[in-house]
């Protein structure tokens, strides 16, 4: 129950991050472009303030959701006697690598070639992982279900 956990808290996270950068940032570029050429440095400031915000909020977001969360899922699928253990170790990759970003943002607090890197690398392994499980889950509920008797 950590992983969920884990996966509550992340989500949560990821969601106030996109809803920053999704939304207040398009309501502060907006505000940038209709100040009248005075009052632009102050709108800028605003957007750069929120836009350090975000920076601070993905770090944290590495950390725990595409680290923490998926190290711990890759882990539960590798010693598990369901899974092919390759299966499990490639989450356990990709949720390092999550991890490492996060960490190395957070420590460097801009981002960097190597945060790029692992930021590309890292959620590209997750998405795959859980492509595959997802298929994999798929066809397991079809084999249960065939199995199973009709009264429960």
């Amino acid at each position: 129950t950590v992983w969920v956990g884990a996966a509550v808290v992340g989500t949560a996270g990821g969601v106030v991050l996109l809803s920053l950068d999704g939304f207040a940032a398009k309501h502060l570029a907006e505000s940038w472009l209709s100040a009248p050429p005075e009052l632009r440095a102050t709108a800028l400031a605003s957007f750069r303030a929120e836009d350090s915000i975000n920076f601070a909020l993905l770090s944290p977001l590495n950390l725990v959701f595409a680290g923490f969360t998926f190290v711990l899922f890759g882990l539960a699928a590798a010693f598990s006697h369901d899974y092919p253990p390759w299966l499990g170790w490639a989450a356990v990759a990709g949720g390092v690598g999550g991890g490492l970003s996060g960490v190395v943002q957070a420590y460097i607090g801009e981002p960097s070639t190597i945060t790029t890197a692992l930021g590309i690398a890292a959620p590209t392994i997750i998405t795959l992982w859980l492509l595959t499980m997802g298929i994999i889950l798929v066809r397991k509920g079809g084999t249960y279900r065939s199995t199973a008797s009709p009264l429960g």
